[in-house]
């Protein structure tokens, strides 16, 4: 019993330092979904307010008048649910929409990855940005959706709506 104690905090410690490390957890919502669109002065405050610039990330930009859209995702087992954060940057690196949704849900990194990932194809469609590009840190899930793997899976569902929108570069960036 204290042995599973101690690995329960552990744990916890470890889901507490991996949510700080989101990289583009922008805004924690009350609501379970919010959109935002952004101008300059919006977005500067965003930027200092997270400590980073875009450049700071690695981040690279899509060719001049296209999109790239981004994700970071969050998991919180102990109370069961999942937060994706999606932001959609011109190729200035400038936030033109995101938004960050809260869901009850018990998924492993790998399901809410391509939750995240259908999710920002259907935003950036909602948005009518059509993103040129999408990044996401888990190469493994990338190369799920671009070799069309595991389509016979429990997440084969996710696989195949990615599939269907899928008219955009998929490429991994460092974690």
């Amino acid at each position: 019993m204290i042995r599973q104690h101690i690995a329960d905090g552990e744990r916890e410690e470890r889901e507490r330092k991996r949510e700080k490390e989101i990289k583009y957890d922008l805004v924690e919502q009350n609501v379970p979904s919010d959109y935002h669109y952004v101008d300059g002065n919006q977005r500067k405050m965003i930027d200092k307010a997270q400590g980073f610039s875009s450049s700071q990330l690695g981040w690279s930009p899509p060719e001049t008048d296209m999109f790239k859209t981004n994700f970071g995702v969050a998991i919180n087992t102990s109370k069961g649910w999942v937060g994706v954060g999606i932001i959609v940057r011109n190729s200035d690196g400038e936030v033109i929409a995101y938004c960050s949704q809260r869901t009850e849900a018990f998924a492993n990194k790998k399901v809410t990855n391509l939750i995240a990932i259908q999710r920002g194809l259907l935003y950036g469609i909602e948005c009518g940005l059509n993103p040129e590009k999408i990044e996401s840190d888990d190469s493994i899930v990338v190369n799920w959706i671009v070799h069309g793997v595991y389509r016979d899976s429990d997440f084969g569902t996710i696989l195949t709506d990615i599939d269907a929108d899928n008219c955009f570069i998929f490429g991994t960036i460092p974690a």
